[in-house]
This record gives C-alpha cells, structure tokens and sequence, in this order.
C-alpha cells in the first residue's frame, strides 16, 4: 500500500471551527465527501460510516469505511484529533496525520527566506 496512502493528508477544506471534535469531523468529512476523496487519492469508493465490525465477542465500529479498486482491499479510518493510539510500526497498519490548517502563510514565508 505504500505510494497508495500518504503519510500526510489536509483537510482545510473542512473549514472546521477550533475546538471540534472527532464527530464534528467525521460529519465534515461526509458532507465533503467529493473533496475529501480528491485529496484521499484515486481508486477509493466510500462505503459507509460506523461500520460495524465484530473480531470474537468483540464489536468495534469503524468510522470510516472504504473500498480500493487497484489494491482490491477495505480501508478503514479511525478517526482521532488527539495523538494516535496506534503506532506506525504495528504491521498491516498504515497511519497517517491529517491538518485542516495550513500553517500561517508569514511563518511560512520566513522560513523559505
């Protein structure tokens, strides 16, 4: 999956006041679904949200649901706005950080100089 999924993804499209939570971004997330998947990558197609899954005795429900048509796998995104729980070095787990704000453009132009 490497070269499919990025390490890096921003969502400053959301347009989402700070503080927000995980829920306000899931449903941001959704009501820019196009927008969303333009930035996420080609070959994805949504298939739902709260996706139930259940691993023995155990129900989990998956935030967001997608299916890749090259890699011909699902794609689950769990959702965080805190630090990530998992860690990059668990295998067939990819983690990736999103931003919904660019960093100020006059920091940024400092830092070219």
């Amino acid at each position: 999956m490497a070269g499919v999924l990025r390490d890096m993804y921003m969502l400053e499209f959301l347009d989402l006041p700070e503080p927000y939570k995980e829920y306000d971004l899931k449903k941001a997330i959704l009501k820019n679904m196009k927008k969303f998947l333009l930035e996420f990558g080609r070959d994805f197609i949504f298939i739902d949200e709260e996706y139930h899954v259940q691993v023995g005795n155990n129900d989990y429900y998956v935030d967001l649901l997608f299916y890749h048509r090259e890699l011909q796998c699902l794609v689950a995104i769990d959702l965080k706005i805190d630090e990530y729980s998992l860690s990059r070095s668990l295998s067939q787990t990819m983690i990736a950080e999103y931003k919904t704000k660019l960093i100020d453009k006059s920091i940024l132009q400092r830092k070219l100089v």
